[in-house]
C-alpha cells in the first residue's frame, strides 16, 4: 500500500517535471509548417502542443523504441482467421456492449511500446476471452522489461508475446511500472508464478502488404497489435485521421488497434503515451498510412487440435457431511499432437429451483430463487425437470400447473429481441438430450424473441426465436399446454428461467423471480404424473452461472501439455461455510483447442446435516468506539442446522478490553427446532468506562 502510494506521487512528479523544465520543444515555425501542410494536402487530422512536443528531440526519440526489421520467413505463421459475414461498417471494443480495453498508460522515457502494445493485446484478449469487461486487470509491463531480453532501446511486439507465452507474467502490483530496464527481474514478488498470466501463442494476420479483411477478421475477435513509422508531425496529433503529411521519420512505434472505420478508411488505436496526448490516449489512423498494418501479430488460442483434452471422470457425486473437507481427483490428458494450454476455474453452478413456502401457491411451491436476494440473480439459467415419462400411448395429453413470475420488463429491449429476463416451459420427446419451447396460448408468452436466453454475450447465446414471459403475472396463473402432438416414450417437460447479466432482484427486491406448482400431466381423466411442489419430489433442478466456487480450490489450475502428456487437479471441496443441501461445481477448462466447446468436469455436492449443528449465522455487530455512558444493544443469531431439535441451548456473550472481561451475560433458549433461526437478545451493554 506504501509502495503504490509512493509511485504514483511520483508519477505526478514525472510528468509536472516535463511541463515545468522542458525547453526545447516543436518549435512555433515548425507546428505552423504541420498546420499548414495538413491544410494543403486535405488531411483530416488537428494538430496541437501537447506534454510530447514540449520534450527535447532525444526525449521524443526515446518513445519510439519498435523494430520494423520483416520477421524471417521462416519464423512467420500467417493465420487465416475464419470470416464471419458481412463486416460492420463501424466497430470500437470500447463500446462493444461494454468497454473491453484497459485504461491508456504511459511508457515514459522508455523505449518499451512494444511492451505496452503486446500487454495491452493480451489484456483485452483476456478479458474478452473470459467474458469479463470492465473489469480492472492490469498486468506488470515491467516484469517483461526486466526479466527479458527487450529494453528502453527497443524490441519487438511478438518477441515479447514469445516471452509471455513461455514464462507468463503477473499482475501490475507484482512489479509496478518503474520506466527502467535495468530494474533488476529478482524485485519481483515472490510466488509470481503461481498467479500468472500466460497465452496460448500467436500469429499474424498481414504480411508484408496489410490484409484489411483479415485484420478486421482478427479485430472482431480481440484488439490487435500493430507496428508503423512515427514521422515528426505525429507527435503533435490532437484529432481526426492521421496521415503523414510533414516531417522526417523518427522510428518505429507499436501500438494496439481496436477498431476500424470503413467511411474514414482508419484504424482506431491505443497509444501508450498516457491520457493526455492526442484523443485521450488514442489516435485514428489511415489504413496503410506511415506502414500501419504490416505484420501485424495476433494472439491466437486456437493453436492445438479439436477435442485434444480428455477428462477423467467428468461427473462426480459426493456426499459431504457439514464441516468436513474432501478431496476429488480429476486426470486430464493432451490426446492431440500439437502442445496444449489449459486454464481451470471453479465455478458453482447456482441451482435456485426448490420447495419453499415463499410466495406459495399453497403449503410449497418450487420457487426459482433464493432468500439471500429475494429472488434470482444475475446470468442465471436455471432448469426444472419432470421425470422421463412414457407418453408414447396416449392420445389427448395436456400438462398443465400454477404459475407465477415477476422478472425484469420487456420496456427497451434492443431489437431484434423484444425482452430482457424470461420464463418459460420446454419439452423433449428423447429423454432430455434435445428440448425445444413449448407454445402457451393462455396466458401467452409476451416475448417472441428473448434477450437473456437468445444473445451470444450478454445471454446464453441461443439464438433468435426463443418466446418467454417477462416482467410481472399479476399473480397466480393456471395454465393449460396441449401436448398430444409429442407423443413419446422418453418425454421431458422443462420449465426455466434466464436471466441476462444486468438488472435482477439484485437491483429490485420486488422481482421475486419464477413460481412453479401443481404440475400435472394427464390423458383424458387419466393421472400421468402429478408434483406438489414437495421436498421429495421427483423433479430434477440444474442451473448454470457464472459465480467463482468459493468452497472449491484446485491444484494445478494452469498448465501446458505437450501431445500424450497427462496431469492431474485435485479439487479440494470445504463445506465449512455451507449449509445442509445439493451444490453444484463446474471445473471450466479454457484451452486453445480449434473449434472446439470448452470442456468441463462437474462435481455434484451433497452437504449432509450432522445428528446436532448449531451455529451463528448473524453474529452481533460491535461499534468500534463507544461513547462514555452509551448503551449498546447486543443480538445475535443461531441456526440449527442439525437433524434434531435442541433444548436448554445457553447462549454466552463476552465482551473483553485489554484483555479482560467488562461484560459476561447469557441467555438460556428453551428450545430451537431443526432448521430454525432464533434471534438472542442480550441485555445491552453500557460503557461506563472506556480505557
Amino acid at each position: 500500500m506504501f509502495s503504490s502510494r509512493i509511485r504514483k506521487i511520483s508519477d505526478l512528479f514525472f510528468i509536472w517535471l516535463l511541463l515545468l523544465t522542458s525547453t526545447m520543444t516543436l518549435a512555433s515555425t515548425d507546428m505552423d509548417q504541420i498546420q499548414s501542410a495538413i491544410q494543403t494536402s486535405g488531411s483530416k487530422w488537428t494538430a496541437a502542443e501537447n506534454w510530447v512536443t514540449r520534450l527535447t528531440p532525444a526525449e521524443r526519440h526515446k518513445l519510439c523504441g519498435t523494430s520494423l526489421t520483416p520477421p524471417e520467413s521462416g519464423k512467420m505463421t500467417l493465420l487465416e482467421i475464419p470470416q464471419t459475414g458481412d463486416l460492420p461498417a463501424q466497430f470500437d471494443w470500447r463500446s462493444n456492449g461494454a468497454n473491453w480495453v484497459t485504461p491508456v498508460r504511459n511508457q515514459g522515457q522508455c523505449g518499451s511500446c512494444w511492451d505496452f502494445s503486446a500487454i495491452g493485446q493480451m489484456e483485452s484478449w483476456w478479458l474478452i476471452k473470459n467474458n469479463r469487461p470492465d473489469t480492472t486487470l492490469d498486468l506488470s509491463e515491467q516484469f517483461v522489461l526486466s526479466c527479458s531480453d527487450g529494453g528502453c532501446d527497443g524490441w519487438q511486439v511478438t518477441s515479447a508475446l514469445n516471452f509471455i507465452a513461455t514464462y507468463g507474467i503477473p499482475s501490475e502490483n507484482c512489479m509496478p511500472y518503474q520506466h527502467d530496464d535495468t530494474y533488476p527481474c529478482d524485485n519481483a514478488c515472490s510466488g509470481w508464478e503461481d498467479h500468472a498470466f500466460t497465452i496460448p501463442g500467436w500469429g499474424y494476420v498481414s504480411m508484408e502488404y496489410h490484409n484489411i479483411d483479415n485484420l478486421k477478421a482478427a479485430l472482431l475477435r480481440h484488439p490487435v497489435s500493430a507496428s508503423y513509422t512515427v514521422y515528426a508531425d505525429f507527435y503533435a496529433y490532437n484529432g481526426g485521421v492521421y496521415e503523414h503529411v510533414w516531417g522526417a521519420e523518427e522510428g518505429g512505434h507499436a501500438i494496439l488497434i481496436v477498431g476500424w472505420n470503413d467511411e474514414e478508411q482508419s484504424w482506431i488505436c491505443k497509444n501508450s503515451w498516457g491520457p493526455y496526448w492526442g484523443d485521450k490516449g488514442y489516435f485514428r489512423i489511415k489504413w496503410g498510412n506511415s506502414g500501419i498494418g504490416r505484420y501485424c501479430p495476433f494472439i491466437w488460442d486456437a493453436a492445438a487440435s479439436e477435442n485434444s483434452l480428455f477428462i477423467s471422470s467428468v461427473n462426480q457425486t459426493l456426499d459431504i457431511p457439514r464441516g468436513q473437507d474432501i478431496t476429488a481427483r480429476i486426470d486430464i490428458t493432451n490426446n492431440g499432437t500439437e502442445p496444449l494450454q489449459y486454464s481451470a476455474v471453479p465455478i458453482e453452478l447456482p441451482i435456485a429451483f426448490h420447495p419453499d413456502s415463499f410466495e406459495a401457491f399453497d403449503n410449497s411451491s418450487w420457487w426459482c430463487g433464493i432468500p439471500a436476494l429475494n429472488g434470482y440473480g444475475n446470468h442465471w439459467l436455471q432448469y426444472l425437470d419432470t421425470p422421463v415419462l412414457d407418453l408414447s400411448a396416449t392420445s389427448s395429453s395436456v400438462v398443465s400447473f400454477q404459475a407465477k413470475w415477476d422478472v425484469e420488463g420487456i420496456d427497451g429491449a434492443q431489437a431484434p429481441y423484444d425482452s430482457w429476463d424470461g420464463c418459460n416451459v420446454w419439452i423433449s420427446i428423447d429423454g432430455g438430450k434435445n428440448f425445444e419451447p413449448l407454445e402457451v396460448t393462455s396466458p401467452a408468452y409476451n416475448s417472441r424473441d428473448s434477450w437473456a436466453f437468445g444473445h451470444p454475450e450478454q445471454g446464453w447465446d441461443m439464438g433468435l426465436g426463443i418466446p418467454a414471459w417477462g416482467g410481472d403475472s399479476d399473480g397466480w396463473q393456471s395454465i393449460f399446454i396441449p401436448i398430444d402432438s409429442y407423443r413419446s416414450p422418453e418425454l421431458v417437460v422443462r420449465f426455466a428461467l434466464a436471466s441476462d447479466m444486468a438488472y435482477s432482484s439484485i437491483d429490485a427486491v420486488d422481482m421475486n423471480g419464477f413460481f412453479v406448482d401443481e404440475v400435472k400431466i394427464t390423458d383424458g381423466t387419466t393421472t400421468l404424473f402429478a408434483e406438489h411442489g414437495d421436498a421429495d419430489s421427483p423433479m430434477t433442478a440444474t442451473g448454470f452461472g457464472e459465480k467463482r466456487a468459493d468452497w472449491l480450490t484446485l491444484s494445478n489450475p494452469n498448465a501446458m501439455l505437450s501431445a500424450g502428456q497427462s496431469t492431474t487437479i485435485t479439487a479440494a471441496i470445504s463445506t465449512k461455510n455451507l449449509i445442509p443441501g445439493k451444490y453444484a461445481g463446474q471445473i471450466q477448462f479454457f484451452t486453445n483447442e480449434k473449434n472446439s466447446a470448452e470442456p468441463t468436469a462437474t462435481l455434484q455436492v451433497n452437504v449432509l446435516s450432522l445428528a446436532h449443528d448449531l451455529r451463528i449465522s448473524e453474529p452481533p455487530t460491535i461499534p468500534e468506539a463507544v461513547k462514555i455512558m452509551e448503551t449498546v444493544p447486543l443480538r445475535i443469531e443461531i441456526e440449527n442446522l442439525g437433524q434434531n431439535d435442541e433444548n436448554q441451548v445457553t447462549v454466552e456473550c463476552q465482551l473483553t478490553l485489554n484483555e479482560q472481561a467488562i461484560y459476561n451475560e447469557k441467555v438460556t433458549l428453551s428450545s430451537i427446532q431443526t432448521n430454525q433461526s432464533v434471534l438472542v437478545e442480550f441485555p445491552a451493554f453500557e460503557a461506563l468506562y472506556w480505557g
